[in-house]
């Protein structure tokens, strides 16, 4: 429950007992109702905490649960590049997460089953925060890896590839009281706060995360002075393939998305109301 529900939920119960009708002051800053306001933000901070506790609870069961996808992700996020195994050491050893080295080249990583026996694994390293695509060497490296730790009859496809590129076009109707005709902040503290918002949303997904143009689009419509986002087209493309219309939902082939250069096309309406 959200706060604004669970706040609804405390009102109805106190409109149901009459012991509480002397609370009866409507500003928003009685006592009472910011009382109300704060409960209500305990309270669903506790509810999230809650949700975090119980899915990472069900993360460390499956992940021991041996040979699923998890599995095969931990296994792959344990590679270190340069480093050959032991003798009789089946996999690489859980990394120190305080003694991250060089040799830990495999930042980001999923794995999906593609059909009954066959994974594909899609890993990718962070330089300077940004992701980027493993050099041929260390996807070789990961590959060799992978083809040690897997099950005999499983086949797995090992692959990192530079980022899906995405072509978006937007009409934003917009206050003329905060923002310019070009989508600057009238009081000057941001020149481009609409294309920033787009590229933060593809930046931010998780890594082989699925898009989605309706929370695209109330990503958009937080941004201070924007009216309605109206999304004319969002098209993807990866490697050499022509960009085609992405449905409502859609998983970037090589695990992340950016925009083409000159890959965004804004039309910006001053709406009066």
């Amino acid at each position: 429950m959200n706060h604004a529900d669970l706040k609804a939920a405390m009102l109805e119960v106190k409109s149901a007992n009459v012991d509480l009708d002397s609370l009866d002051a409507t500003s928003a800053v009685s006592t009472w109702l910011s009382f109300v306001d704060v409960v209500a933000a305990a309270h669903e901070t506790l509810h999230q905490q809650w949700a975090l506790y119980e899915q990472q609870l069900r993360d460390i069961t499956e992940a021991r649960v041996l040979r699923n996808p998890l599995w095969y992700r931990d296994m792959v996020m344990r590679y270190r590049h340069g480093v050959e195994l032991l003798p009789g050491e089946p996999y690489a050893p859980e990394p120190d997460l305080e003694l991250l080295t060089e040799q830990q080249i495999v930042h980001e990583c999923s794995v999906l089953r593609v059909a009954r026996k066959k994974l594909r694994v899609k890993t990718a390293k962070r330089i300077g925060g940004q992701l980027q695509a493993h050099s041929s060497d260390e996807l070789a490296g990961i590959t060799a890896y992978v083809r040690r730790v897997q099950d005999a009859g499983v086949t797995v496809d090992v692959t990192s590839t530079d980022a899906d590129l995405a072509v978006v076009n937007l009409t934003v109707y917009y206050d003329p009281l905060i923002l310019s005709a070009t989508g600057k902040r009238l009081d000057g503290t941001n020149d481009t706060p609409v294309q920033q918002a787009v590229s933060s949303y593809l930046e931010d997904l998780a890594f082989d995360g699925v898009i989605s143009r309706t929370a695209f689009v109330d990503h958009l419509q937080q941004i201070p002075g924007v009216i309605a986002p109206v999304l004319g087209s969002f098209k993807g493309r990866y490697g050499t393939l022509l960009y085609q219309e992405i449905g409502e939902f859609h998983r970037p082939d090589a695990g992340w998305m950016r925009l083409d250069s000159n890959g965004l096309i804004l039309n910006f309406i001053a709406h009066q109301s």
